[in-house]
């Protein structure tokens, strides 16, 4: 970011220049002091004091406390300077460090009145000199007019030169900070966006256990859950269908208590890939195991399934797909206990794949529900079906609870 004639803000007004170091200060001190005693010693041999040599040395001072202030008052401090170094040639040195501290903001509405004041104050130096003031009177002794005017060329030039140079150093320097600025700038910025980056790859790993916790514990607790409370309504099982249902709430708590340990040590271990679980995932193949075990809890289902080529199937489509028809089984499993749940698979490769499921809704079935529901399911199913560019529709029609879902294939 730099600045123009319409004196724009550059990268300096967000990102202040640096304070100067230790060493840094003491050369920027240190030459000043020495050009000041180089013009006053040299002074012989040029121009005379304008004012007495003690005022003169008190404006020296003077300029040089002033100078201090330069960076919190830039352009009111240069134009003091300024102002002393047209009487004083010990505030000289000062003046020229002013004026090129004020070139390194390279606002170009502060540098043009600085540059008319600074020069028009050093030609009111060099006028106010006491040698040239008899030079005017009259040439050097024994010198032509073109000698003389070689002399006073060289005076007009070395001060254009020594003010060329002065602001070239300031807007370099100037430059330079810009150009360290715009990077530091870039560096924070970069730094900020890499840690949204972060944020959001943790918030969505996050939910991303959270959906697979879910989906995999869930219909094994709501097995546990219906068998218990089947155990614990009913007192006239035999010890047969007792130890049988003891059975299925041992294998189904310690298929869940499985699926516990593989995810937490997943995380423990950190064994991602491409940011998914390292151990098996569940395909469209498995799905019949799915419903087998449901049906062993004791879920009436009827399947019903018209896919074509199923074995063809993306692994991310039939991954999902068992995972909704799961929820959907566990939504139905909690909500409409002893309930006919009705799953229909359609659809091939160019028409995508439709699933529906369908159940009475609660209050139209005698039995009562042993879950309680947490209204996360369904937001789990819709977020899959939305990261497969899917579509899904759900809610009571005509007594009935149902899901519709379509997949592109």
């Amino acid at each position: 970011m730099t600045s123009d004639f319409t004196g724009r803000a550059t990268v300096q007004d967000h990102y202040p220049p640096p304070p100067l170091s230790r060493w840094q200060q003491t050369w920027r001190w240190g030459l000043c002091v020495l050009v000041t005693l180089v013009l006053l010693i040299s002074n012989g041999d040029g121009f005379s004091f304008v004012i007495p040599i003690w005022l003169d040395l008190f404006a020296g001072v003077v300029s040089l406390v002033l100078v201090g202030f330069r960076r919190r008052h830039p352009l009111p401090i240069c134009l003091a300077l300024s102002a002393l170094s047209a009487v004083s040639q010990s505030s000289g040195a000062a003046s020229g460090w002013g004026f090129a501290s004020l070139c390194t903001r390279r606002r170009w509405r502060e540098i043009l009145p600085a540059t008319v004041v600074f020069v028009g104050c050093g030609a009111v130096n060099v006028v106010l000199s006491d040698d040239l003031r008899k030079t005017l009177g009259r040439p050097f002794p024994g010198a032509s007019t073109a000698q003389y005017l070689s002399y006073l060329g060289f005076i007009v030039l070395s001060t254009l030169a020594l003010f060329a140079a002065l602001m070239a150093l300031g807007l370099y320097t100037g430059a330079r900070r810009d150009l360290i600025a715009s990077l530091s700038e870039r560096a924070d910025t970069a730094e900020r966006e890499q840690q949204i980056r972060v944020l959001a790859a943790r918030s969505e790993e996050r939910n991303r256990i959270a959906r697979e916790m879910h989906d995999s514990l869930a219909h094994q607790l709501t097995l546990v859950s219906m068998h218990a409370g089947a155990l614990a309504s009913r007192d006239d099982l035999s010890p047969e269908q007792t130890r049988r249902a003891a059975g299925v709430i041992q294998e189904a708590a310690g298929r869940a208590l499985n699926e516990l340990r593989g995810i937490l040590g997943s995380l423990r271990n950190a064994d991602e890939v491409d940011g998914r679980l390292s151990r098996p995932q569940p395909t469209l193949a498995d799905l019949a195991d799915l419903l087998d075990e449901m049906r062993s809890a004791g879920m009436r289902i009827e399947w019903d399934d018209a896919l074509q080529h199923p074995e063809e199937i993306p692994a991310p489509t039939g991954r999902n797909l068992y995972r909704i028809v799961a929820e959907c089984l566990t939504n139905a499993g909690k909500h409409a206990p002893g309930a006919t749940v009705r799953v229909a698979l359609s659809g091939g490769k160019g028409e995508g794949v439709r699933l529906k499921v369908t159940n009475p809704v609660r209050g139209s079935q005698t039995g009562r529900s042993t879950v309680p529901g947490s209204g996360s399911g369904l937001i789990g199913v819709a977020e899959r079906v939305e990261s497969l560019a899917g579509r899904i529709d759900y809610g009571t029609q005509q007594g009935e609870f149902v899901v519709e879902v379509w997949l592109p294939w």
